[in-house]
Protein backbone atom coordinates (compact mmCIF):
# COMPACT_ATOMS: atom_id res chain seq x y z
CA UNK A 1 0.00 0.00 0.00
CA UNK A 2 1.51 3.52 -0.60
CA UNK A 3 1.07 6.17 2.06
CA UNK A 4 2.90 8.06 4.20
CA UNK A 5 3.69 7.46 7.86
CA UNK A 6 0.93 9.35 10.12
CA UNK A 7 1.73 8.36 13.38
CA UNK A 8 4.32 5.69 15.01
CA UNK A 9 4.29 3.10 17.42
CA UNK A 10 5.01 4.15 21.30
CA UNK A 11 3.39 6.98 23.76
CA UNK A 12 1.18 9.28 22.31
CA UNK A 13 1.01 12.26 24.71
CA UNK A 14 -1.48 14.45 21.91
CA UNK A 15 -4.22 11.40 21.76
CA UNK A 16 -5.60 12.14 17.67
CA UNK A 17 -9.27 10.94 19.19
CA UNK A 18 -11.01 10.76 22.60
CA UNK A 19 -11.17 7.13 22.67
CA UNK A 20 -7.88 6.24 21.31
CA UNK A 21 -5.13 4.80 24.27
CA UNK A 22 -2.09 7.15 25.19
CA UNK A 23 0.34 4.66 23.88
CA UNK A 24 -0.06 3.66 20.12
CA UNK A 25 0.82 -0.25 19.34
CA UNK A 26 1.15 -0.10 15.42
CA UNK A 27 1.82 2.40 12.48
CA UNK A 28 -0.67 4.56 10.62
CA UNK A 29 -0.22 4.93 7.24
CA UNK A 30 -2.24 7.24 5.96
CA UNK A 31 -3.64 7.08 2.44
CA UNK A 32 -6.56 7.65 0.84
CA UNK A 33 -10.38 5.82 1.35
CA UNK A 34 -10.36 2.58 -0.71
CA UNK A 35 -6.67 2.24 -1.44
CA UNK A 36 -6.31 -1.37 -1.87
CA UNK A 37 -4.38 -2.93 1.58
CA UNK A 38 -2.32 -5.89 1.01
CA UNK A 39 -1.06 -8.85 3.35
CA UNK A 40 2.42 -8.28 4.77
CA UNK A 41 3.08 -11.86 4.75
CA UNK A 42 1.45 -15.63 3.98
CA UNK A 43 -0.62 -16.69 6.21
CA UNK A 44 -4.25 -17.55 7.62
CA UNK A 45 -7.17 -14.91 8.43
CA UNK A 46 -8.26 -15.89 12.03
CA UNK A 47 -10.45 -12.48 12.41
CA UNK A 48 -12.40 -10.16 10.15
CA UNK A 49 -14.81 -7.85 11.18
CA UNK A 50 -15.67 -5.12 13.68
CA UNK A 51 -13.75 -4.74 16.71
CA UNK A 52 -14.23 -1.30 18.97
CA UNK A 53 -12.03 1.06 18.54
CA UNK A 54 -9.71 -0.88 15.95
CA UNK A 55 -13.59 0.02 13.24
CA UNK A 56 -13.19 -3.19 10.92
CA UNK A 57 -9.95 -5.05 11.65
CA UNK A 58 -8.28 -7.80 10.32
CA UNK A 59 -5.72 -10.25 12.00
CA UNK A 60 -3.75 -12.93 10.28
CA UNK A 61 -1.66 -15.32 11.43
CA UNK A 62 1.53 -16.48 10.18
CA UNK A 63 2.72 -19.07 12.22
CA UNK A 64 5.95 -19.22 14.40
CA UNK A 65 3.69 -16.59 16.64
CA UNK A 66 3.85 -14.16 14.51
CA UNK A 67 0.29 -12.06 13.30
CA UNK A 68 -0.10 -8.64 11.57
CA UNK A 69 -3.35 -6.51 11.82
CA UNK A 70 -4.73 -4.28 10.23
CA UNK A 71 -7.59 -1.71 10.99
CA UNK A 72 -10.21 1.35 10.19
CA UNK A 73 -10.85 -0.79 7.31
CA UNK A 74 -13.77 0.87 5.33
CA UNK A 75 -17.71 -0.47 5.86
CA UNK A 76 -17.78 -3.24 3.09
CA UNK A 77 -14.07 -3.24 2.16
CA UNK A 78 -12.89 -6.55 4.41
CA UNK A 79 -12.13 -8.77 1.07
CA UNK A 80 -11.08 -12.07 3.03
CA UNK A 81 -12.83 -14.36 5.72
CA UNK A 82 -12.14 -16.08 9.00
CA UNK A 83 -10.14 -19.44 7.92
CA UNK A 84 -8.92 -18.23 4.54
CA UNK A 85 -5.50 -19.07 3.53
CA UNK A 86 -4.00 -15.65 2.16
CA UNK A 87 -0.72 -15.01 -0.28
CA UNK A 88 1.84 -12.13 0.74
CA UNK A 89 0.98 -9.44 -1.77
CA UNK A 90 -2.45 -10.24 -1.65
CA UNK A 91 -5.15 -7.69 -1.80
CA UNK A 92 -7.12 -8.12 1.63
CA UNK A 93 -8.94 -5.35 2.36
CA UNK A 94 -9.26 -1.23 1.72
CA UNK A 95 -8.65 1.61 3.57
CA UNK A 96 -11.10 3.20 5.68
CA UNK A 97 -11.63 5.35 8.78
CA UNK A 98 -14.10 3.24 10.62
CA UNK A 99 -14.17 2.81 14.59
CA UNK A 100 -11.72 5.23 16.61
CA UNK A 101 -10.39 6.93 13.52
CA UNK A 102 -9.97 10.77 12.22
CA UNK A 103 -9.31 10.32 8.61
CA UNK A 104 -8.46 7.76 6.46
CA UNK A 105 -5.68 5.68 6.91
CA UNK A 106 -4.71 2.21 7.96
CA UNK A 107 -3.50 0.98 11.54
CA UNK A 108 -0.81 -1.87 10.60
CA UNK A 109 0.41 -3.74 13.88
CA UNK A 110 2.40 -6.40 14.56
CA UNK A 111 1.93 -9.33 17.30
CA UNK A 112 4.96 -11.83 18.29
CA UNK A 113 4.01 -13.92 20.61
CA UNK A 114 0.89 -11.86 21.76
CA UNK A 115 3.02 -9.04 22.01
CA UNK A 116 2.23 -5.76 19.89
CA UNK A 117 6.20 -4.94 18.83
CA UNK A 118 6.97 -1.85 16.75
CA UNK A 119 6.08 -2.81 12.78
CA UNK A 120 8.80 -0.83 11.21
CA UNK A 121 11.88 -2.55 12.18
CA UNK A 122 10.07 -5.64 12.23
CA UNK A 123 9.31 -4.87 8.60
CA UNK A 124 12.79 -3.80 7.92
CA UNK A 125 14.24 -6.87 9.13
CA UNK A 126 12.37 -8.24 6.43
CA UNK A 127 12.78 -6.26 3.57
CA UNK A 128 9.72 -3.94 3.34
CA UNK A 129 9.96 -0.06 4.52
CA UNK A 130 6.65 1.78 5.84
CA UNK A 131 5.28 4.67 4.25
Amino acid sequence: MSGWISDRFGPRPDKPVASSSAFHYGTDLAAGCGTAIFAAASGRVVYAGWLGTYGNWILLDHGTGVMTGYAHIREGGVLVNIGQTIQAGQNIAQVGTTGGSSGCHLHFEVRVNANRIDPQPFMSARGITLG
